[in-house]
């Protein structure tokens, strides 16, 4: 047996997938066409699985064979598999592809080692054959080979531990946590389990397990929200909430997708309504009407662990610092000790979906942790393919992974860069709302910004500083609904009208006198003001200044008006400056939450540090030119307004 290493595997599973819509006799929907793809998959690991190093394989189709011949072949391979696998496949099960499609796929793949593939093999091909649709409509989107492997290695499964994914879609968590087992004690009993609500997945996971591990029995088809007395005898038997070691899971996610269910909520905490009168958030009797289910996930995945156990978790990046999800994160710091938190980028789940998310790691306990300890952070870059899903060869997660390993093996708070840094648990708190985001504790900021004041050249201050000794005013805009534009000519500023400090008319949603009557008081904009945009996806920390050619104006809620108070302790222009500075900017960004599905800062502008120049005179020089800058422009672009307003 001598095959190739099996690279760009979602571009052949992408030609096959072409062919098979367009020749494939009798079957045209993706989801058969994916049904019979597996099956041929299987018999393809079954092989490579079977045969031996001098063995020539059977998989396979000679240069000048019939199709026909090809596909005899491979169905006696299949039923050896059916024959081996009784509790997956019924004695009726059969390769339903024509002949001519069947060797198609056998001459696209024979040459190719599909068990050391570097992608999931079962995943990657769901993924080409389903298609974004279909996946993105159930909260399917499948975990990359690089994100398993990364929580894989920092779970580090050891023989005789039961591990269970409870949302396990094809298997590509267990089928590593297996294989990882087995290097370790390849005699060792394997205590495994996966559970999925689809039926065709929890049968691929279940073929793909027993396939490179010798699983049977190990994958079942239910709904793991639902109360486990709803399950079969089978599944309740084989996972009990509380039995096991290790859970590790990418949940279905979205706010498209809720849980609702008296029988089903009434089983979480966090399936009720909670509220925060003091400085904590605290659970009431009142049932939510419904809930995102990665909520709902989290409290199910620890329910399923026994105290000390261990749970692997990818979730959107909201959990971790969304002003409203505070409740989830006061229920994680009540009923488990916070190991890590892995930031990983946006094109991880692309072009799937574009949601970010970060993977959480967690132990069960039975009582709030009472001491102080270090929980391990990192910021990922890169993750091994870009935003079309087009692999390269940087990929930081593996790294991510070895420097928890390190600091597990260190057994102490130590410097990091970050890739590896830890936050402790008391700073975890000490934030009033209890933000796990890593980018929110970037150490690369910290040290920019210590590097500054170092410097002896900056004052660094916060604008909650500057705010409380009365050197800035900052006031919220406000929504007055699309109804209200075009019906006049006095500008109704939005977040995408303010960009590189200046002030964007758009003349179709300008707004009449009898609005701008009704804010102006409230709103009391005058010139040297500055207009910052606090929500909004990327414009977030995008600023402009009211020059006095700008004129009349209503702005939207989503922007702040900066008003600064004491001119000689903070000039408007040097302020301006200043907020346009990287080192501002990447605290912004790492500030950020969704709020409302909409990005924002909120309260948070107010942590953001300000460096202020100690020097008056380079204090009068940045502000001199930020100043002559902004009124130059603003005065050629009222030439030019006035000049095309004339008669030509």
């Amino acid at each position: 047996m001598d095959l190739l290493p099996a690279k760009d595997l979602k571009a052949i599973f992408g030609e096959i997938r072409n062919y098979l819509a367009g020749n494939a006799a009798g079957m045209t929907r993706d989801e058969a066409l994916a049904s019979e793809l597996i099956n041929i998959l299987f018999c393809k690991l079954y092989d490579e699985n079977h045969a031996g190093p001098k063995d020539e394989v059977r998989f396979r189709a000679l240069e000048k064979e019939a199709d026909s011949a090809v596909k005899k072949r491979l169905d006696s391979l299949f039923s050896e598999v059916r024959f081996g696998y009784g509790d997956i496949y019924g004695k009726d099960d059969r390769i339903a592809l024509d002949a001519r499609s069947v060797s198609y796929v056998v001459r696209k793949l024979q040459g190719l080692c599909l068990t050391s593939a570097s992608r999931e093999v079962i995943g990657e091909a769901f993924e080409v054959f389903i298609g974004p649709a279909l996946r993105g409509g159930e909260g399917q989107f499948f975990t990359p080979k690089s994100v398993v492997d990364m929580t894989v290695e920092m779970l580090d499964p050891r023989p005789g531990e039961r591990i269970i994914d409870p949302a396990c879609g094809s298997g590509g968590f267990l089928t590593v946590a297996l294989l990882r087992v087995k290097e370790k004690a390849p005699a060792a009993p394997i205590m495994i389990m996966g559970i999925d609500k689809d039926r065709f997945l929890a049968k691929v996971t279940r073929v793909h397990l027993a396939l490179i591990g010798g699983v049977k029995g190990s994958t079942r088809c239910e709904n793991s929200l639902e109360d486990p007395k709803t399950w079969s005898p089978g599944s309740r038997a084989g996972g009990p909430l509380g039995a096991f070691d290790i859970v590790m899971t990418n949940p279905p996610f979205g706010a498209s997708i809720p849980v609702s269910g008296r029988g089903t909520l009434s089983q979480y905490e966090l399936g009720h309504r909670w509220h925060r009168p003091k400085d904590r958030w605290v659970r009431t009797g009142e049932l939510l009407e419904s809930q995102p289910p990665q909520v709902l996930f989290i409290e199910r995945c620890l329910q399923l662990l026994r105290p000390g156990g261990r749970m692997g978790i990818v979730l959107p990046d909201g959990i971790f610092s969304n002003t409203s999800d505070g409740y989830i994160r006061e229920f994680l710091l009540v009923h488990s000790k916070i190991l890590a938190v892995i930031d990983v980028p946006s094109e991880t789940f692309q072009p799937s979906t574009a949601t970010k998310t970060s993977v959480l790691f967690v132990e069960k306990v039975n009582a709030p942790p009472k001491k102080d300890h270090p929980i391990f952070m990192s910021i990922v870059n890169e993750c091994g393919h870009d935003k079309r899903g087009r692999e390269n060869r940087k990929d930081e997660l593996p790294l991510a992974a070895g420097r928890y390993r390190t600091f597990l093996k260190a057994g102490k708070k130590e410097k990091y860069d970050r890739l590896g840094f830890t936050v402790s648990l008391d700073a975890v708190r000490r934030t009033s709302e209890l933000i796990l985001t890593p980018k929110y504790f970037d150490p690369g900021l910290v040290a920019r910004l210590g590097k500054l004041e170092r410097s002896g050249g900056f004052e660094l201050v916060t604008v909650s500083d500057l705010v409380r000794d009365g050197v800035l005013s900052i006031k919220r805009g406000n929504e007055i609904g699309s109804r209200f534009y075009g019906l006049g000519d006095i500008p109704f500023i939005r977040t995408s009208d303010i960009s590189n400090w200046e002030i964007r008319i758009n003349p179709e949603t300008g707004v009449d006198e009898e609005i701008f009557l009704k804010y102006s008081g409230t709103q009391d904009l005058r010139p040297e003001d500055i207009l910052f945009v606090n929500d909004g996806g990327r414009m977030v920390g995008e600023a402009a200044i009211i020059t006095p050619h700008d004129g009349r104006m209503v702005i939207q809620s989503h922007i702040r008006r900066i008003r600064v108070l004491k001119p000689k302790l903070m000039d408007p222009y040097l302020l301006l400056y200043i907020l346009k500075l990287p080192v501002v900017r990447d605290q912004i960004e790492s500030k950020r939450f969704v709020q409302a599905t909409i990005p924002s800062l909120g309260n948070r502008l107010l942590e953001v540090v300000v460096p202020v120049p100690k020097s008056s005179d380079m204090k009068e020089e940045l502000s001199a030119r930020t100043k002559r800058l902004v009124l130059q422009r603003a005065q050629l672009r009222k030439e030019i307004s006035d000049y095309t307003g004339r008669d030509m």
